[in-house]
């Protein structure tokens, strides 16, 4: 039966095989190109002076939130141009972002499936992991929401710069090297990409001798030099927010590496559970995580199973190859991840996007022992289950993809499951917009229910209650926001309104003094205070 079934995949073409990849990954995602732009995507894209002016000097010299007026430290001025490009073009219409976003995933696909075949010379082992990379419902988080693209867009850069490195033409080497560069200014993660590369290498050569080892370093080394240059650049010019992305609160988590690393290793096992059964799945995971501060029995569970498997498949790498690259590509891709690095996220679904393939090629290993251990029988016995199964992901895929349609749906489904204030406070704006008030002034309240120290939550309030000339309300949820940050610039601007409105003297008066004051200790408040004077 096995034997049947390869023959069969051998009498098609390269040409057929990723077409038919690009097609089912097509199906899939097609419903996602209706989507709408919404979340990040506001900073992002289509409220970024950078990417509506298609400024390359801002794009390529600033931050990816500069344009947004929020300070971050996210460099990725090659998915922001791409993002410039398609707004230039199509404006805020989420269809170009949807659709790019799924091509991107879709060639990776088919990089997937070559690099594979290339390495292992099984077409049954590598068109099912590249089907199950494409297809799986895990991905959405990076390929349905348009500002996840950082993902897809580095990771396909990557696998290119890894494909082309096989090649021995001094023209294909000069390619990786350029695509290795893009694939860094899309994402940080493509850091660990010369990582890849050696494995990738690695496993091109007949043993894994010291000779090999050397020969693979002198053939991954100029990109293993361009990302110390990157990583000092970033340290230095490139350092915006002077934190390299690190999270910017100081915390038990981020300041104890042990808690970090017991904490990932801790929830490696929901990282398993949401691969073989993906539900739920939903944005905001880190508000359902509790930071591990001793070792736990998942997180010494997940350690010795893992220390195993990398045994084992260092013992057996001659008769089992692809189990040790699996666990390699694995392990290189969870390093940004795992806590190493105190990076703003503990838990994201995205997080896999890399890390999914070690995954999905492990799978397809053991599948591919199963099937030539049975009998014709139980092969398709299982073939059918695992028919059954990509089915279910598929479906599952389209499903997920209607939760990302427009912001009340994106942000009522994730409420399902994790009560973030965040969430509760864009789906409040998402309502005023439509100017459904009433649900807007409760979710709202909701949020500051839950924690009460952002003074976006209640200026919002605030301008929920000023759009129904409900003043004295307004004007408490304007002065609360003050009281959170006495410094929040537009509640002294909403503020003067009312009191103008009102004829209210001692409360211009007031306000003027405020923002007086500010402006003696900050240049910044100079032309709030012209401004004001004016009224």
């Amino acid at each position: 039966m096995l034997e049947k079934f390869n023959k069969r995949l051998d009498s098609f073409s390269i040409f057929t095989l990723c077409t038919f990849l690009f097609f089912i990954c097509l199906s899939v995602y097609f419903n996602s190109f209706f989507n709408g732009l919404f979340f990040d995507d506001e900073h992002f894209i289509y409220k970024n002076t950078a990417v509506i002016s298609f400024s390359l000097s801002d794009i390529f010299s600033q931050s990816m939130t500069t344009g947004a007026g929020q300070l971050s430290n996210y460099y990725r001025p090659l998915l922001f141009t791409g993002f410039a490009i398609e707004y230039a073009l199509f404006g805020a219409s989420g269809f170009i972002y949807h659709f790019s976003s799924f091509f991107l995933h879709a060639l990776s696909g088919i990089l997937i499936y070559l690099l594979l075949q290339r390495l292992f010379k099984n077409r049954f082992i590598s068109l099912l992991t590249a089907v199950l990379f494409l297809i799986h419902p895990i991905q959405t988080e990076a390929i349905s929401y348009a500002s996840g693209r950082g993902d897809p867009q580095s990771f396909f850069f990557s696998l290119l710069a890894i494909y082309l490195l096989l090649n021995k033409s001094m023209k294909a080497y000069m390619f990786s090297v350029f695509f290795f560069i893009c694939a860094l200014l899309s994402k940080e993660i493509a850091l660990i990409t010369p990582g890849l590369m050696f494995v990738v290498i690695l496993f091109t050569q007949q043993s894994f001798s010291k000779k090999t080892v050397l020969k693979t370093l002198k053939k991954t080394f100029i990109f293993f030099l361009i990302t110390v240059i990157y990583f000092f650049l970033r340290l230095t010019v490139l350092n915006f927010a002077n934190t390299l992305n690190f999270s910017n609160s100081q915390t038990l988590y981020t300041q104890n590496i042990l808690v970090r690393l017991i904490t990932f290793f801790h929830y490696v096992w929901d990282y398993i559970k949401l691969l073989i059964v993906p539900h739920p799945l939903f944005m905001e995971r880190d508000i359902t995580i509790s930071v591990q501060s001793k070792p736990t029995f998942l997180s010494l569970l997940a350690i010795f199973a893992i220390a195993s498997s990398f045994i084992f498949g260092i013992i057996r790498k001659v008769s089992h190859p692809v189990l040790l690259f699996s666990l390699l590509w694995i392990g290189i891709s969870f390093i940004p991840t795992s806590g190493i690095i105190p990076i703003n996220g503990i838990f994201y679904e995205h997080f896999l996007y890399y890390p999914s393939l070690g995954f999905f090629l492990l799978f397809s290993y053991l599948i591919f022992l199963l099937l030539r251990k049975f009998s014709s029988f139980y092969q398709y016995i299982l073939l059918i289950f695992l028919f059954l199964y990509l089915t279910f992901f598929m479906f599952k895929t389209i499903e997920r993809n209607t939760h990302w349609k427009d912001p009340i749906t994106f942000y009522n489904q994730t409420l399902l499951y994790a009560k973030s204030a965040r969430i509760l406070n864009n789906l409040a704006m998402a309502y005023a917009e439509n100017g459904e008030t009433t649900k807007a002034i409760k979710a709202y309240t909701d949020a500051i229910a839950i924690e009460d120290y952002h003074p976006e939550t209640r200026y919002n309030l605030g301008n929920v209650f000023l759009s129904q000339e409900n003043f004295a309300s307004a004007e408490k949820e304007y002065k609360e926001a003050l009281r959170i940050d006495p410094t929040f610039y537009y509640a002294y601007q909403r503020l003067m309104e009312i009191y103008v409105y009102k004829n209210d003297t001692e409360g211009k008066e007031w306000v003027l003094n405020s923002v007086s004051i500010l402006s003696q200790k900050n240049a910044v408040f100079l032309p709030l205070l012209k401004q004001l004077e004016t009224f």
